[in-house]
């Protein structure tokens, strides 16, 4: 027992009329005016939208990390942070059906076409002929258009425990990314997505790309904890590699392998119909390489595209998979109005019907002609007559005038309507066309991204039509 006066080293001494466990916090308050004083002073350039008296802020570089906003973030990602709490939801799963039957004596054949769908028929040079050749598919089409053109993504997990405990084990790192990467350029942005390149502050030499993205509620959350683990599971030379995510301010910031080379559009563009076959059965090769891993996989890509096919300057290309393809460059905001289109979808996907990982297969066929000919077949089509046309009407062929036999049948083997006669990745990969790729055609890639020239894609994109 110690005397008066005595206390224990552990716990802080009581003294009448002084506030007791203390903590310095920030009281914000509206002033007479309606402007809010005691903000911090940091915060001030962050565009919170809020009536801040800019002449009564408050430092906070002794508060608490909770209360400072004070990290190594680049502005831009600042700036997504503070607009988190401006966003707004949208419905999802939203379907509207439409109750129309086919009737040859009513206008374009359909009996209960609303007249927005008339007119929109007109704007995209859809003829009654043309319905008529296919009504049940304009039908499901029509029935299927206010939800987007892509379909759901189909997430097929395997059920063994070893991949269901990957998933309840992928940890997020709860701390500031600048502490570890020094971000530098911006390679993206989305709606609420900005992309930057980044190098790690104890090595300086190797580069990253990160994605940044706002943290969504728990569905969200654990969708993509699932894409997470499915990207440690494939880790393979020609999937674009995870590494680490962090949780930082109400986001994500999702750590993944820089491509220095962009994406296969811009290659495509840039050489544009002048790619040599063994170039392409190169390209196609390695695409296939990794597209087979995820199918061994039990997944399927589903939105397969030249956008989403990264390659750098040592002649690698690599799949990106599974959400994180889409941001990683800026072809998607720059091809705006046509990456939306349809063109790489396969038949069963427009028409939201039972689906598998033959998708891929038909979307790489796309590729395929897409190398050869500078774009995918009815990349210029308005959207709903390219659905209609891919789902309807006979698959894209290459001229066997101008190529080889080897490379059409290539084509022909994926380009096949229904997916049971569709060839698979293990038999494409015995095809004659990709099992005589020539060792020195990696080399002659690397030279081909190595010269790419750095022109906006919207730029390469207005092609003269006698080029086309």
């Amino acid at each position: 027992m110690g005397g008066k006066g005595s206390k224990n080293n552990n716990e802080e001494e009581i003294q009448e009329g002084k506030p007791f466990n203390f903590q310095k916090h920030i009281s914000i308050q509206v002033d007479q005016n309606g402007k809010l004083i005691n903000v911090p002073e940091e915060w001030k350039k962050y565009g919170l939208g809020l009536d801040i008296d800019e002449t009564k802020t408050v430092k906070t570089k002794k508060m608490p990390e909770v209360v400072r906003f004070e990290n190594e973030l680049p502005e831009n990602i600042q700036e997504l942070i503070s607009m988190l709490s401006l966003t707004v939801s949208k419905p999802e799963n939203f379907a509207r059906v439409h109750h129309i039957e086919i009737d040859p004596s009513a206008p374009y054949g359909l009996k209960g076409l609303p007249p927005e769908w008339e007119e929109r028929f007109k704007v995209q040079g859809i003829n009654t002929e043309e319905v008529k050749e296919n009504p049940q598919n304009m039908i499901s089409i029509i029935n299927n258009y206010d939800q987007g053109i892509e379909a759901p993504k189909k997430i097929i997990l395997p059920t063994n425990d070893e991949f269901l405990k990957i998933v309840e084990n992928i940890g997020l790192q709860e701390d500031d990314p600048s502490k570890f990467y020094n971000f530098g350029d911006k390679l993206g942005k989305g709606a609420m997505c900005q992309v930057f390149k980044a190098t790690k502050r104890k090595t300086k030499n190797e580069e990253f790309a990160v994605r940044v993205m706002k943290l969504g509620d728990e569905g969200s959350m654990n969708k993509i904890k699932i894409e997470m683990a499915i990207m440690k599971i494939c880790q393979h030379k020609n999937i674009v590699r995870y590494y680490e995510t962090f949780k930082f301010m109400s986001c994500l910031f999702m750590v993944i392998e820089y491509m220095n080379g962009g994406s296969l559009t811009e290659i495509i563009y840039q050489n544009f119909k002048t790619i040599p076959e063994d170039i392409i059965a190169y390209i196609l090769r390695e695409i296939i390489q990794g597209l087979n891993f995820i199918h061994l996989q039990n997944q399927a890509h589903r939105d397969l595209k030249s956008d989403n096919i990264l390659v750098n300057k040592n002649g690698e290309v690599k799949v990106a998979d599974f959400g994180f393809a889409t941001q990683l460059t800026q072809e998607k905001q720059r091809r705006k109005s046509v990456v939306g289109t349809p063109a790489w979808m396969a038949p069963e996907l427009i028409l939201k019907k039972e689906y598998n990982e033959k998708v891929d297969v038909w979307s790489t066929g796309i590729i395929a002609i897409e190398l050869a000919m500078g774009e995918p077949p009815h990349l210029r089509m308005p959207p709903l007559k390219a659905m209609y046309t891919i789902s309807s009407k006979a698959p894209p062929r290459l001229d066997p005038a101008n190529f080889t036999q080897n490379f059409c049948n290539f084509v022909e083997q994926c380009l096949q309507k229904n997916p049971d006669e569709r060839a698979s990745f293990q038999t494409l990969l015995e095809h004659p066309f990709l099992k005589n790729v020539p060792a020195d055609a990696a080399s002659k890639f690397a030279s081909m991204v190595q010269n790419k020239k750095n022109i906006p894609l919207n730029q390469l994109f207005n092609i003269p039509k006698d080029k086309q």
